[in-house]
């Protein structure tokens, strides 16, 4: 304790405790100044723990692999981000051929025939071949015969098809998928509505990145920028598979939830642009 009798300091150790608080209080009411010595926050003290642990962890992991010979350098390619060069990938028939994935929600969807018509348009080129990989079930509702001709290409997702893919991919690649896990839960925490059905999405984008290694492509390509993008995005990070998406303004003004990371990520970004009438 210091000052002058007219202005007393105490300097209190562990004032952010229940016992300082209380002290800190009876000083003041006594007209002396109270100086405290407070511990980090909760979330600074959580951090550096993690971290320490971490790097506990991995002296541990290399001393550990050292010790019985295992080539640790080898399984660092779990978690090697994947090549983003575009080159392009042999197709599983060992044609030459283009492979183009098209990501949707839903199909056929009665709503969305532009999407039969641009599929129409890019398979009737030269070695170029097209698949759909849809991600949920669609309604029940009439289907146009230029959709019909297109099922025999759809792959839609499966619960139980689901489940062995995020099984297998939490074995291939475990250090990936609890990246792009961490990101989506980062992206959507603010909605949890929203953050549900985006792991549905991922759940869904799992099963078919692991259709993608069994019969690949050279690109992908998601029609809106909602869910579609994000199920190319997860392909894309577990596959190293390139993606573009076709952004609608049904996507933007909705919400924005994670559009920043997959323009991040994206090779490009194909905006929808519909005249105005009297144009």
């Amino acid at each position: 304790m210091t000052g002058s009798p007219t202005e007393r300091t105490a300097l209190v150790t562990g004032a952010s405790g229940f016992v300082g608080q209380w002290l800190c209080r009876a000083l003041l009411a006594e007209g002396w100044r109270a100086a405290g010595i407070a511990r980090p926050r909760l979330a600074l003290r959580v951090t550096a723990a993690l971290a320490t642990m971490h790097l506990s962890w991995g002296a541990g992991f290399l001393e550990g692999c050292g010790r019985f010979g295992v080539p640790w350098r080898g399984l660092l390619r779990f978690a090697r981000p994947p090549r983003r060069d575009g080159a392009r990938r042999p197709a599983a028939c060992g044609t030459p051929e283009m492979r183009i994935g098209y990501v949707v929600s839903r199909f056929p969807a009665i709503s969305e025939t532009f999407v039969v018509r641009e599929l129409a348009e890019v398979d009737g080129r030269p070695d170029v071949r097209c698949e759909i990989f849809s991600l949920f079930p669609e309604r029940p509702e009439p289907v146009h015969e230029s959709a019909a001709a297109w099922l025999p290409r759809r792959r839609r997702a499966s619960p139980a098809a689901a489940a062995r893919a995020a099984a297998y991919w939490a074995a291939r690649r475990p250090v990936r998928l609890a990246g792009l896990l961490s990101a989506v839960v980062r992206d959507y925490g603010s909605r949890p509505a929203l953050l549900g059905r985006a792991l549905v999405t991922v759940a869904c984008a799992l099963q078919h990145a692991r259709t993608l290694e069994a019969e690949p492509v050279d690109h992908l390509h998601a029609h809106f920028a909602t869910y579609p993008a994000l199920a190319a995005w997860t392909c894309s990070r577990l596959t190293g598979v390139p993606y573009s998406f076709t952004a609608h303004a049904h996507d933007i003004f909705v919400h924005r939830l994670g559009l920043r990371r997959r323009v991040r990520h994206h090779r490009r970004v194909h905006p929808l642009l519909l005249p105005l009438p009297g144009d």
